[in-house]
This record gives structure tokens, C-alpha cells and sequence, in this order.
């Protein structure tokens, strides 16, 4: 068997563009090819990477959030009815005052926008090598743990 030798830039059939880089593409293709569960190699570790697969508790912490936020969302309009509360974002306030069903469906759009954003980058940094995304998910997820109980009380006074 004789040495083949390596092939040269002008025969190499590889493409340029690194597929992986389409964020969109990815995130779509994953509703219906589930192929990428993890990175392919270790040594890249330290960067973000997307995947194809989300597993199945980020959705349940991202649903456990929207529904959360749709519980504040009601009691802080039960608490502005009381008046035990006033909102203090000025933006929200505009939207409470011309329609509570628009305030509603603003905060859970915006709210389910975030989590879906944070859910596709999952394998990222948000400060670089200390801090995941995914632990941003559990974060807000214990925030409005204490933010729904924290209401809770108020409406029991």
C-alpha cells in the first residue's frame, strides 16, 4: 500500500461556513430532527454552543416561569385593586391604565420571550466561565417563587 498524501486546499471539498452558527436555523430544525444532544468536542468547553435537544426539565422550568408570571401578573393587578400596591415601572403603569388584558399579554409575551431566548442559549456564559445560562433559568425560577409568595402574603393581610 503506498502513501497517499494529504489532500491540498484546491481538493478539499469542505465548506467554509460553519453550519452551527445559524442560531435560528438550528432552533427550528430542532421542533423536528432532534440530532445534537451535546457538544462534539470537549475541548470546547468553554465557548456556547446550541443544540438540537433541549432536555425536558428547561421546558417544564420555562413553563413553571410563564405560568408564574401570569400568576403575578394577576395578583399585582388584585393587589393595585386593593390598594395595598403601586406599581412602580412607569411603562406598566401606562399599560394598567389602558387595559389590564394588555398589560397581561405584554408581561407573558415579553416574559415567554426571554425564557425561550435563554432556554436556545442554555450552553452559553453569561459571565465569562462562571456563570451559565441555565443557571439563569433556575435563578428565575426561584425569583418568582418568593415574588409569588411574597404577594401571596400581602393579599392575606
Amino acid at each position: 500500500m503506498q502513501n497517499m498524501p494529504y489532500p491540498s486546499e484546491d481538493t478539499c471539498q469542505r465548506d467554509a461556513s460553519e453550519r452551527r452558527n445559524n442560531q435560528l436555523k438550528s432552533f427550528t430544525y430542532s421542533f423536528f430532527k432532534r440530532r445534537r444532544r451535546a457538544m462534539r468536542r470537549n475541548a470546547d468547553t468553554h465557548e456556547g454552543h446550541y443544540v438540537d435537544f433541549h432536555d425536558p426539565i428547561f421546558m417544564y422550568i420555562a413553563t413553571g416561569i410563564v405560568l408564574l408570571s401570569c400568576m403575578d401578573a394577576i395578583f399585582t393587578l388584585t393587589l393595585l385593586d386593593r390598594g395595598i400596591a403601586v406599581e412602580a415601572n412607569p411603562f406598566m403603569k401606562l399599560l394598567i391604565e389602558s387595559s389590564t388584558s394588555l398589560f397581561v399579554a405584554f408581561k407573558t409575551t415579553l416574559t415567554a420571550g426571554c425564557i425561550l431566548f435563554l432556554v436556545a442559549h442554555r450552553h452559553f456564559w453569561v459571565i465569562r466561565n462562571k456563570v451559565r445560562t441555565h443557571t439563569v433559568l433556575f435563578g428565575t425560577l426561584a425569583g418568582y417563587i418568593t415574588l409569588i409568595n411574597y404577594e401571596l402574603v400581602l393579599l392575606s393581610l
